[in-house]
């Protein structure tokens, strides 16, 4: 192999194969990659995630360490809450703002100042709601993940198989 990637091609209308891009841009024409139908890489493909399944043994013990994870996760994911459900009371309740108009009807700052420590504290507020929201999408995330990995991780050769063109490029990637 001379190492570099392989392109697809479409010939006649219904012949589709893969070709080494150094029988193309090679001058000398030192690459002997032979073009290769892309049923039949597919083929080698689908049996190569066959052969790379996790052991079902594996698999369970997997799943017996995963929730003490998600569990670890979660209390951090609480912990942090904790701290961003205290920054947006502080925020949106009596404090910052209060402050703030306090200020400018005291005349110790300026339009153009009360303007952007209005953004700012908006802008915090906002992150604090969005962060907030990522940690209740992880949590049920993390409750799922677990199996599904174990799950797919075992089928490796049937969620392949099964799956579209979109997603068996995505497998590809990922491995």
């Amino acid at each position: 192999m001379c190492g570099r990637r392989r392109s697809i091609q479409h010939s006649k209308g219904r012949y589709v194969y893969f070709f080494c891009l150094g029988q193309k841009n090679d001058p000398e024409g030192t690459c002997r990659e032979p073009y290769v139908a892309a049923d039949d890489l597919e083929a080698q493909i689908e049996d190569l995630y066959r052969r790379i399944q996790l052991p079902e043994l594996w698999a369970e013990r997997l799943r017996e360490e995963m929730p003490a994870e998600v569990e670890e996760r979660r209390a951090a994911d609480v912990a942090q809450r904790k701290l961003l459900t205290a920054r947006l009371a502080k925020a949106e309740g009596e404090g910052e703002r209060r402050k703030l108009l306090d200020a400018y009807y005291g005349e110790a700052i300026d339009v153009p100042t009360l303007k952007v420590e209005q953004a700012r504290i908006g802008s915090a507020i906002d992150a604090a709601k969005d962060r907030l929201a990522d940690l209740d999408a992880n949590l049920t995330e993390q409750q799922e993940i677990p199996e599904l990995a174990a799950s797919l991780a075992t089928r490796c050769g049937d969620a392949y198989r099964k799956a579209n063109d979109r997603t068996r490029k995505l497998f590809n990637a990922a491995v």
